[in-house]
């Protein structure tokens, strides 16, 4: 049998979020024997009834873990609570950003990936990056980062859970500067969530820095003796949003924002 119609997925689409659609398919087999003139015709029909599901936010499963050393390396628990298509965002920060460079991260031995990097505008200034884990297991287990060089370093991570498993990152957005506030715009849509990861060479302890006020903080802090900063935030999905700390503060900054992308 050659002869049929393809059955398309938007066929079955909602016009509206939640409506449902009924769709006849009808089913035709002849049936033909090998002698001439003997063949048989059969008809038959069936209703097809999709119903299109609610869309599913990106949500923050649990707590966000932070630590701080002056190491080369440092680790430290997290628990990963359970929830659907899960995604570890680890961001890793350091003091001097000549020596700064995250070789690798782990979550219970399982190796994550690195998505972007930034340094503050000067040279000794900090340097920070974000790396990830899609489906990290459940429970409580260590994260371990090792940089290139010993340095005073801080590291905070947090688990997020109905994130799309095969595209659960994009539309990355790094800046940097000398002064102002930092910030980046990030490309993002509905139902996701952005997060953002800010080090500085400002000391936490001088200058009151909090972020936007569509934000969730999620860690800040002082990674060494000079209070260099490392910060990490959350806001809702949109077609833009904008990641910014606010503080006046008056030195080197550098920042990465990034969307999570749901199911």
């Amino acid at each position: 049998m050659t002869d049929h119609d393809e059955i398309r997925l938007e066929d079955f689409e909602a016009e509206v979020d939640g409506e449902t659609r009924t769709r006849t398919l009808g089913v035709m087999l002849r049936v033909s024997v090998p002698e001439e003139g003997l063949a048989a015709t059969k008809s038959n029909e069936a209703d097809v009834t999709v119903e299109n599901a609610e869309p599913t936010a990106v949500t923050v499963l649990g707590s966000a873990s932070t630590a701080t050393d002056d190491a080369d390396s440092l680790s430290f628990d997290h628990e990963t609570e359970d929830g659907p298509n899960r995604v570890l965002v680890v961001t890793a920060g350091n003091s001097d950003g000549n020596n700064g460079i995250v070789e690798s991260i782990s979550y219970g031995g399982d190796q994550l990936e690195k998505l972007a990097d930034v340094r503050a505008d000067g040279d000794d200034d900090p340097r920070g990056s974000v790396w990830y884990l899609v489906d990290p297991a459940v429970g409580d287990y260590e994260v371990s980062i090792e940089w290139a060089e010993d340095s005073e370093v801080a590291a905070g991570a947090l688990t997020f859970g109905n994130v799309d498993q095969t595209d659960p990152i994009s539309e990355t957005a790094v800046d940097h500067g000398g002064d102002g506030d930092p910030n980046v715009t990030v490309a993002s849509a509905e139902n996701a969530a952005v997060m953002d990861m800010m080090v500085s060479a400002e000391d936490v302890d001088d200058v009151t820095t909090e972020p936007g006020p569509e934000q969730t903080k999620q860690w800040i802090g002082g990674m060494d003796s000079d209070g260099h900063i490392l910060a990490s935030s959350t806001a809702d999905g949109d077609e833009t949003v904008e990641m910014t700390w606010n503080g006046e503060l008056d030195a080197e900054w550098g920042i990465i924002g990034f969307s999570i992308n749901p199911v």
